[in-house]
């Protein structure tokens, strides 16, 4: 258990190795009540927790939970159903020295990872009351602000503050790509890009690119969530079936 679960980590953590910060650090760390957060932010805060490979997902109701494909996977795949997710938990709450419910990992619903998605769904045995809303219809306006919660380098919750869209600019990953400046680190991967003023999910964290440079060139992107292909992921999340190693897998 010890031995897969580290694999995991070593995984998700070399795969978000590029995820950056544009500029200053603008990270805020939460404390345990969030009350060091904006009143809209906090709200948004249960539902966001510490996955145990290293990486930040966020409950979306009915048990399930978005985060990276990448996450679950060491080689790009095609986008494929009812995996089986061993000695996987995510932990909720994570805030100063508070710790919350654990939930543990039933079975990845639905992925996919290439050049232009990059996301999975998961099934938890237990969530928390809380979820955040999954906006599948809306597209990003240029310069909207957004704002990312996540657990950078496995860390407590930490807030980007407000950021902005940016433009697409094409670094190998695809013209469907959200391009983005919000603050993350390594463990940021799979969180979610929040609209700040509805505060619904647009978008999971991927990574990003550049030096970093006074923040020149330098390009956090995710995947839009209004890109994934929610009727099948509903219709698999509400059947059963055998569950499939994920690909690549070796266990």
């Amino acid at each position: 258990m010890t031995t897969i679960a580290s694999l995991f980590l070593s995984l998700a953590l070399s795969a978000t190795a590029h995820a950056k910060v544009i500029g200053s650090n603008d990270l805020v760390v939460s404390n345990g009540g969030a009350v060091n957060l904006p009143h809209q932010v906090r709200e948004a805060v249960d539902t966001v927790g510490l996955i145990s490979m290293g990486c930040t997902g966020t409950h979306i109701g009915s048990n399930l939970v978005l985060t990276a494909g990448h996450c679950f996977l060491t080689l790009p795949a095609p986008i494929g159903d009812n995996y089986a997710c061993p000695d996987i938990t995510i932990q909720w709450g994570v805030r100063g020295d508070r710790r919350g419910l654990v939930s543990r990992c039933l079975r990845v619903v639905s992925l996919q990872l290439d050049r232009e998605s990059d996301w999975a769904v998961f099934e938890v045995d237990r969530a928390p009351i809380k979820y955040s809303t999954v906006n599948i219809k809306d597209r990003v306006q240029p310069n909207q602000v957004l704002t990312v919660l996540s657990h950078p380098e496995g860390r407590p919750l930490e807030w980007s503050r407000r950021c902005k869209m940016l433009p697409f600019v094409s670094r190998g990953n695809g013209p469907r790509s959200l391009h983005h400046q919000c603050d993350t680190q390594p463990g940021s991967s799979g969180a979610p890009v929040y609209d700040l003023e509805t505060m619904q999910v647009i978008g999971v964290h991927n990574g990003g690119f550049g030096n970093n440079v006074n923040g020149a060139g330098t390009v956090n992107y995710g995947t839009y969530v209004n890109t994934l292909p929610w009727q099948r992921i509903i219709a698999k999340a509400r059947t059963r079936g055998q569950l499939r190693p994920l690909p690549g897998s070796v266990f």
